[in-house]
């Protein structure tokens, strides 16, 4: 009877202390945003995370531009200038939830995120940034 009753109460206490466990924490940046204006619609931004480094795929009907590689300064992710292309930044909102993608001095294009989900189709094109003058 002993040996029940300790198994029942080490079994209870496991229950008890995996349910006090806490989920591991969401990215901020990770899923799947569509612009905000509807000008845009059937665009969307996916932002993959692999330990520390970040990816960015832009989908737009049958063509998907990626993988662009960025990295995380506080809430900005950043795509370095390089070889004559302007510094491209995203940078997340806490206050509303929201990701701007500002391309050198282009106007910023606003992004609402729609999923945690990271699938997105097969890049078509790779490039060193994205040209955000098609969004």
């Amino acid at each position: 009877m002993r040996v029940a009753l300790a198994v029942v109460a080490s079994v209870a206490l496991f229950s008890l202390g995996a349910c006090g466990s806490s989920p591991p924490a969401v990215d901020q940046f990770v899923g799947t945003w569509q612009p905000v204006n509807p000008n845009h619609s059937g665009q969307q931004l996916v932002i993959t995370q692999a330990q520390s480094a970040y990816q960015a795929f832009f989908v737009g009907g049958p063509v998907t531009v990626g993988p662009l590689s960025l990295q995380r300064d506080g809430d900005v992710l950043v795509f370095p200038a390089q070889n004559g292309v302007e510094r491209q930044t995203f940078t997340f909102h806490s206050d509303t939830g929201r990701l701007t993608d500002k391309d050198g001095s282009a106007a910023g294009v606003d992004f609402e995120l729609v999923s945690r989900s990271t699938s997105h189709p097969p890049a078509t094109s790779q490039q060193s940034a994205p040209d955000q003058e098609s969004w």
